[in-house]
Formats: C-alpha cells, sequence, structure tokens
C-alpha cells in the first residue's frame, strides 16, 4: 500500500527524548516499511526514518522560543503547517492517509485526494475537539481505548487499536527486582493515583519516572502523605540546564500568584493583558482538578 503519515510537528520523529506520539508515529512509519509499503512521512525536516520524509519545516518547531511562550505564534505554526499539508495531500495520491497531528486536519478530510483516517492520541473532552470532531463526526477514527470514546461515542470509530511499544529496545530478562515502575507524565489522566493504590495494596516498591509541572506534583504529592508507596523518585525531563533555570526559576516565583480566586474560580492563565486562556489553566502546566482543592 501506498501510505501517508501525518506527524506532528511540535516534535522530531521519533523525538530525541520525551514523546508519546511521536515515538508512536516514528514505530509505526518504520515497522510499515519493513513490512513492504510504500510510506511517506509528512513531520519535520530534522526527523530520522525509513520512509519518504516531506519536510513541513526543516527542524520540529516545540524548541522554538515563540512556540513555545506566545500561543498566536503556535497558531500561526500550525496554521502554515496545514496549509502545506493540506497542499501535499492534494496534489499526491495514496492509498490512505493517516493522521496523527489531531484535530487541525480533520476538517478537510473532504477535499483531499485520498480517504483520511484520524487516530485520536489525546482525550476527547477539551472544547476544541469536540466543536471540531462533532461537526465531522462522519470521519474516520481509530481510538487507542474503548474508554477514550465516551465523550464522544456517536463518531465514525473503524477500530480501537492500542498504542504499541518496539520490543526491540527492550531486552527481556528473566531476573528482575523487587519493584514497580511508573513512566510517564506526572499527571492524574495518565493513572498515577492508581499506580500508587496498587503498590501499596501489594505492598509493593513503586518508582516514579517521568516529567514533573508544578501542578502536576500535587497529586503525586498527595501519594506520598497518604503512604509508603514510593520510595524513590525520579524526575526524567528534555529540558537542559540552562533552560531549568530559565523556565522553573520564573514558574517558582509565579506559582502562588496562580491561586487567586480569579486564576481559580473565574478566569485562568494570562497570555497578555485581559487575553486569558482557560479557566483553571496555566499555560504549560495543565489544568487544576476538583480532587486537589483540599490541597492547596
Amino acid at each position: 500500500m501506498k501510505i501517508a503519515l501525518v506527524a506532528p510537528i511540535d516534535e522530531r520523529i521519533p523525538p530525541k527524548k520525551y514523546g508519546g506520539i511521536g515515538r508512536i508515529v516514528g514505530s509505526l512509519a518504520n515497522g510499515l516499511v519493513n513490512r513492504g509499503h510504500d510510506v511517506t512521512l509528512l513531520g519535520s525536516g530534522d526527523s530520522k526514518t525509513n520512509a519518504k520524509l516531506i519536510p513541513i519545516f526543516s527542524k520540529s518547531v516545540g524548541g522554538l522560543k515563540a512556540y513555545q511562550n506566545d500561543p498566536f505564534a503556535r497558531a500561526a505554526y500550525f496554521q502554515s503547517a496545514i496549509a502545506k499539508i493540506v497542499t501535499i495531500l492534494q496534489e499526491q495520491k495514496f492509498d490512505i492517509i493517516n493522521n496523527h497531528l489531531g484535530w487541525r486536519l480533520v476538517p478537510f478530510h473532504k477535499i483531499l485526494s485520498s480517504p483520511l483516517v484520524t487516530t485520536l492520541h489525546t482525550p476527547l473532552d477539551e472544547i476544541n475537539k469536540q466543536i471540531t470532531y462533532t461537526e465531522h463526526q462522519t470521519a474516520n477514527f481509530i481510538s487507542i481505548s474503548e474508554n477514550q470514546r465516551k465523550p464522544l461515542p456517536k463518531l465514525n470509530y473503524l477500530a480501537t487499536i492500542y498504542d504499541g511499544i518496539n520490543l526491540d529496545l527492550y531486552n527481556f530478562s528473566p531476573k528482575h527486582d523487587d519493584y514497580f515502575i511508573f513512566f510517564g507524565r506526572m499527571s492524574p489522566e495518565k493513572g498515577v493515583l492508581e499506580a500508587i493504590k496498587i503498590a501499596k495494596k501489594l505492598k509493593v516498591r513503586l518508582i516514579l519516572a517521568g516529567a514533573v509541572f508544578l501542578i502536576g506534583m500535587i497529586p503525586f504529592l498527595s501519594g506520598v502523605i497518604s503512604g509508603k508507596a514510593i520510595t524513590r523518585f525520579w524526575s526524567v525531563s528534555p529540558i537542559g540546564n540552562k533552560q531549568i533555570e530559565e523556565v522553573i526559576k520564573p514558574m517558582i516565583e509565579t506559582y502562588k500568584d496562580h491561586f487567586s480566586y480569579d486564576f481559580l474560580f473565574r478566569k485562568g492563565d494570562v497570555d497578555m493583558p485581559r487575553h486569558f486562556i482557560t479557566r483553571h489553566s496555566v499555560r504549560g502546566l495543565g489544568e487544576l482538578y476538583v480532587f486537589q482543592l483540599p490541597l492547596l
């Protein structure tokens, strides 16, 4: 088959360090090539793949300061990327286009020269996805779990395909140590609290390893306070030492400001004077959850 894979623009394929969707797309592209398919990857120019690469930008934009700090710059990058991608997918013919870029490409599914199927990698309860996917619910979708479908059960789901990993990257050993490891971003939707509860019930040592954001630390701390399930905590982050000083220091300095009445219950974070993002949201930090309120 002649297959086009549309990758995220904010990370290299596969990512150098942290990466969920990008790592899946990279493994999928190489796996399909190894099985004899003609695969074209639409992604950043610094991607490393066995597929044919069509660069949307010369390199991934996620590391650019403008992309990280300015929502209008991010929107401009995405708009430019979508324009390039749609043009390419109109001019070239494929047996199938597999979209991993998300909701922004879905509205164009009827004008592309080949059938489009979108793999849904993230939760469906965010307002931008709710609006877009509801307006285009006859488009083709692949969920990564049955539970993921619950917020939008009427979409045209073709299948549920669980995310996989490249087993060649992990050496099996029949020997094991006396601990479980949770690897992933420290946030409630990733199941860190469930991991803590399981470890406590089984009385097994638990190691948490993953990217940490300040508000995301709250469920971790609640687990520590409530028991001794965790005896060691690793923070695995793609941020270099210089960036840590530049990013973390101002976060700590302004952290308490985000517990004001306006932030918690009315407006949310500020991108510029009088321009608010979304209620309960801090740019780059995730959301505040109701169950976290007693811990403030």
